[in-house]
């Protein structure tokens, strides 16, 4: 795939429409000169087939084990001939030898003498299954995968509840000189009869469904490697028929590419240059003017002898490689909103350069690549230059390439210059498997960009997973706690795991809830600059749904996280920064773009990119509450995205975020928090904002052509929730389910599943499900309150390699506030907080211990707060004086009915919550929500129905007491009757 491609998916076929390739500043007709095809047999001869170590007649021959490689070495002689040499890094005789036998001494033969002497490799590695590369002897011979047919590849969807699902991928990755390009004419299969496949180039797809015959050979047209690119083999994703087949060969024809003429505004005054005729044929004017590069995809891999006075890239990318080397007086890329740019320096021997002065513009919507080897990286070098930074650019240094050391104080410099202007908050890393003991670290200089290898404490926890989803309370929404629905890889993980069937929620709206689990921190304790402005140290906090934010003084989990060792990592909702820029008329003051409202980004190209580039702004601002990595990324609700049509819930865009994050760090520890927005509304029980939206609509605006292909299609969800006899609201839960078996399957592929703990809840409680069906009613609402409705949560806890006696149920008490303490124990970093933890850990819980951890558990919401004990709750509703003054004088409230305000003041009392929907919908659920005073009898009691204040006043002092020791303990807060104040 083209650079371009994979920054903009709707440009997936831009090369083909393009009807050439541009190298090295030329431009290059891909036109076949007089060239022979090459062909590639994977067939063997002779006897010896089978594992002899396997008791089984098994018709396949294995590797050995993950991770060994194929290689095919292709030499042109000095009279044309093409020579094969076929080899392996696998120690197994057997599968050495077979091998072997696919070198050829005439492959096949060239006649064009520019050719001649060259030579070029494919090397074939393999991604899932669970052993490696095969080769089996059916049908004459091919390759497969070790999986659940080891003769073939496939492998996409198997086992009981797919818990075996790996899907298998065969890749051949192309080394040859600059020039040389192999265009695909058909490739052979075996053992594949009604087998299914799919061949891409990274840029075209071609699949081939229903395979006919055992053996046979299809047509590649527009298939087309050049150096670096990749040819794969595996499953067609959307089909999941599990069949596949063996591959037993390919053939291709080499082409050479013969330059037209460099990148330069020559005069012919048709920018961009679409055409031949505007490129000189043999080198850059003498007097070069503005190089421009609109819709291109440019690869520099020599030294350009005159190169032009300023470099713009308005569409398009730019590589510099190998010995590529370009001068330029000045830089302008990625300055169109609209378009996606890319530059890449890859290796350490290209160069980007300036002498003297000039300005050098990274513009908002462009992608910076430094790609190190293991001789180090390629900087842009500047001199006195200056280097701009615009708010939204990307710049990533990728260890995709580097197989160095990690010494400390090395160094990867991505720019040298005379003066910066903008931000570094665009910078981070991806792709390095670094040592447990090191890390990289950004330093910025007067004259420098680069990062350092520095020592870090080794991380010895497990990989960490918090799946945190948005507004269902415990018991109500899974099939684990009781609901006829799908819910399969839940089922398993609590099966296996520990399930928490009394935990809560420290508040039950969403900032202040998320502020505790990631904090172990009380609401109240919040610091954070607006939640001080709004309710300066000395009053009662009356927070409401987002005003708790992180402070920036990387006191959270991520943060420490990331201090003990780890890579961090946040997908999907936040609801932890920047509530003020719920106000649109904020967005400017922070770099982001407004629209309309009413536009829709897949036709409206303007309002796309200014989606994309909030989306790469809001990111990088989340980065800096201690996360390396940040993407698929909502701020706060869907509605905060203010525009119609993206008012919609997207769990395969969360779920895509969180798998690359896994991919980009499988060899590091790692945590990850996954935050789905469901079952936040919009909520339509049609399933017309969830699963029969369309799935291009993303919180970084319209991208249809994103691979979702590690799960089902939406409607088959839909289908088998509807032919299961289930309700059709539930398919949402499955969709979910989904989700998290996804990422099952990519631990289990990458080997990393039993050592990576997953911890599955929900930020807090919403409605009784039972209530809210058609013909039920009334509506019980708990989200907003400090009933159990609002405040209890789903927990689980799996962890293959730690969890005492999996599949145990634990009933005693736990709180969000709890989840921290437990993660950081588990990792050796319990020292880390400097702030007050609230919370316990829960480590001996997961060693075994059926002791309860804490006797009670604190909750707290707007006005209202309360303790909890196992059998009974206490709710204790403060008001400040001035609201006191209002309700001894008589005064009355407006009723609200949902997001109608009635006109009528018959509220004796103001809703807990300034959010008055939210506080509408518990009041009218709750006859008892105004009482200053509130107790419970949760054993007789747990709809929490009846007030039993001044029945049980012994029961009540008591924990009027222990309320009191939980407020006294949160400075400078004040709670009328419970605080020195």
């Amino acid at each position: 795939m083209s650079i371009r491609d994979m920054l903009k998916p709707s440009r997936l076929m831009s090369k083909l429409r393009l009807g050439h390739v541009l190298a090295a500043l030329f431009c290059s007709a891909i036109t076949p000169l007089t060239a022979s095809d090459v062909v590639v047999s994977f067939a063997n001869v002779g006897s010896g087939f089978g594992d002899p170590t396997d008791p089984r007649s098994v018709p396949w021959v294995p590797s050995g084990a993950p991770g060994h490689t194929l290689t095919l070495e292709f030499a042109i002689g000095e009279t044309g001939v093409v020579s094969l040499a076929a080899s392996t890094d696998s120690t197994e005789p057997l599968f050495q030898s077979m091998v072997a036998q696919w070198g050829n001494a005439s492959a096949g033969a060239v006649t064009d003498p520019s050719m001649r002497g060259q030579s070029f490799t494919l090397v074939g590695s393999c991604r899932g299954g669970t052993g490696g590369l095969t080769i089996t002897e059916n049908d004459g011979g091919g390759i497969g995968i070790q999986g659940e047919n080891s003769n073939r590849i496939d492998g996409s969807n198997y086992g009981s509840d797919d818990a075996n699902s790996t899907p298998e991928t065969l890749r051949w990755t192309l080394r040859a000189p600059a020039g040389l390009a192999l265009n695909f004419v058909d490739w052979s299969h075996a053992d594949g009869e009604a087998g299914d496949v799919q061949v891409s180039d990274g840029t075209n797809k071609i699949d081939f469904a229903n395979l006919s015959g055992t053996t046979g050979t299809s047509s590649l047209y527009g298939i087309s490697l050049t150096n670096g690119d990749s040819l794969t083999f595996r499953e067609i994703p959307d089909l999941r028929l599990t069949t596949g087949a063996a591959i037993a060969g390919f053939t291709f024809s080499m082409i050479a590419k013969v330059p037209t003429g460099p990148g330069s505004d020559s005069g012919g005054g048709d920018n961009p240059r679409t055409t031949l005729a505007n490129w000189n044929p043999d080198a850059l004017p003498v007097a070069s003017k503005d190089a421009i590069i609109n819709g291109h995809d440019v690869t520099i891999d020599h030294a350009v002898a005159n190169s032009p006075a300023a470099l713009q890239i308005v569409d398009g990318s730019l590589t510099l490689r190998d010995s590529g080397r370009l001068t330029v007086d000045s830089m302008s890329i990625g300055e169109k909103l609209e378009s996606s740019v890319c530059l890449m320096l890859k290796g350490s021997t290209a160069s980007l350069s300036h002498s003297g002065t000039g300005t050098f513009t990274v513009g908002s919507s462009c992608t910076v690549q430094t790609i190190p080897d293991p001789g180090g990286s390629s900087p842009l070098e500047l001199d006195d230059g200056e280097l701009v930074l615009e708010i939204g650019y990307e710049w990533i240094l990728d260890g995709s390439d580097y197989t160095g050391s990690f010494t400390l104080g090395d160094r990867f410099f991505l720019a040298n210059f005379g003066n910066l202007t903008g931000s570094t908050d665009g910078i981070r890393t991806r792709n390095f498997d670094l040592p447990a003991d090191r890390r990289l670290e950004l330093k910025a200089t007067s004259t420098s960009l680069y990062y350092e290898v520095v020592a870090q404490t080794a991380a010895i926890g497990p990989n960490i997973i918090i799946i945190n989803v948005d507004d269902m309370a415990g018991g109500q929404h899974f099939h684990f706690e009781g609901r006829d629905c799908l819910t399969p890889t839940l089922d398993k993980l609590v099966s296996s795991g520990l399930r928490f069937t009394s935990a809560f929620a420290a508040a039950s709206v969403c900032g202040p809830s998320r502020y505790s689990l990631m904090t172990s921190r009380w609401p109240s304790r919040n610091t954070s600059e607006q939640f001080i402005a709004r309710y300066p140290l000395g009053t009662l906090g009356r927070f409401g749904v987002s005003d708790t934010e992180l402070e920036p003084d990387d006191q959270n989990l991520a943060a420490w996280l990331q201090q003990a060792g780890y890579r961090t990592g946040l997908v999907g909702k936040g609801h932890l920064t920047d509530d003020d820029l719920n106000q649109t008329a904020n967005w400017p003051s922070k770099g982001l773009m407004t629209y309309p409202s009413n536009a829709d980004p897949a036709t409206d190209a303007t309002t796309n990119a200014k989606m994309r580039h909030n989306h790469r702004v809001l990111c990088q601002r989340m980065r800096a509450f201690g996360f390396d990595y940040v993407s698929s990324y909502y701020k706060a609700n869907l509605a905060e995205l203010r525009n119609q049509s993206l008012n919609v819930h997207n769990q395969e865009w969360i779920t895509k975020g969180a798998l690359d994050f896994i991919e980009e760090n499988r060899n590091e520890r790692f945590f990850l928090y996954m935050a789905p927005t469901i079952n936040h509304g919009p909520v339509r029980d049609d399933l017309s904002k969830t699963l029969g939206a369309d799935k291009g609509y993303t919180s970084a605006g319209y991208l249809p052509n994103e691979d979702y292909s590690f799960m089902p299609e939406r409607q088959s969800i839909i289908d088998e929730v509807t032919d299961a006899g289930k309700e059709l609201i539930s398919a949402r839960e499955t969709w979910l389910d989904y989700s998290i078996q996804a990422l099952v399957n990519k631990l289990a592929a990458l080997g990393i599943r039993d050592d990576t703990l997953i911890l599955f809840t929900s930020d807090h409680g919403e409605k009784d499900l039972n209530s809210s069906r058609p013909g039920q009613g009334p509506l019980i609402f708990g989200k907003s309150s400090l009933y159990d409705l609002g405040m209890r949560v789903p927990l689980i806890i799996n962890w293959p390699n730690g969890i005492d006696s999996p599949g145990h149920i634990y009933d005693e008490l736990v709180s969000h506030v709890d989840i921290a303490p437990t993660l950081l124990a588990l990792a050796g970093a319990s020292s880390l907080p400097t702030r007050p933890v609230d919370g316990v850990s829960l480590l001996p819980v997961l060693n075994g211990s059926r002791t309860a951890v804490r006797d009670d558990l604190f909750a707290e919401i707007g006005y209202a707060r309360a303790v909890r004990t196992k059998n009974r709750k206490y709710i204790a509703v403060r008001y400040t004086p001035d609201i006191d003054d209002l309700i001894d004088s008589g005064h009355l409230w407006e009723r609200v009915e949902g997001n109608t305000a009635t006109g009528e003041f018959t509220e004796p009392r103001p809703y807990y919550v300034d959010n008055r929907q939210l506080g509408s919908l518990a009041a009218n659920s709750n006859p008892t929500y105004f009482d200053d005073d509130q107790l419970y009898n949760l054993d007789s009691d747990p709809d929490e129905d009846t007030n039993i204040y001044f029945q049980e006043p012994a029961t009540a002092s008591e924990l009027k007491k222990r309320l009191f020791e939980y407020i006294g303990d949160i400075p400078d807060r004040p709670f009328r009757g419970f605080s020195d104040d």
